[in-house]
């Protein structure tokens, strides 16, 4: 079983409803700044990421942060199949290259 603690920023309460139909998710205390802490427990890393897509684009949620992750029962992965963020980029045809990133973000700050 694969347990995951996460942070929602919630862009208002009523984003909270949705997360009632997921069982493999608990929902804590709705935090100020409208952060909502929740863990998921999930059977392989495969539904793990299937939720956590889930998760992100439903209604009201503005980002997910990962807080701590415990996989340590799972056999036979490899470090490919774990969450990584440029994996997210490959799905949303991003590139890997981080200084075109940063030279737009500084021309950008130039031109202000």
């Amino acid at each position: 079983m694969i347990t995951a603690g996460l942070v929602l920023t919630l862009a208002h309460d009523e984003a909270l409803a949705p997360l009632a139909d997921f069982v493999c998710v608990t929902v804590g205390e709705l935090q100020p700044h409208n952060r909502l802490p929740i863990a998921t427990q999930c059977d392989s890393l495969e539904s793990q990421q299937a939720l956590w897509d889930e998760l992100i684009t439903l209604p009201g949620v503005l980002t997910m942060d990962l807080v701590f992750e415990d996989f340590s029962d799972v056999e036979d992965f490899s470090s490919e199949q774990l969450p990584s963020r440029w994996k997210r980029r490959e799905r949303e045809g991003r590139t890997h290259d981080l200084t075109d990133e940063i030279s737009t973000d500084l021309d950008a700050e130039e031109s202000t």
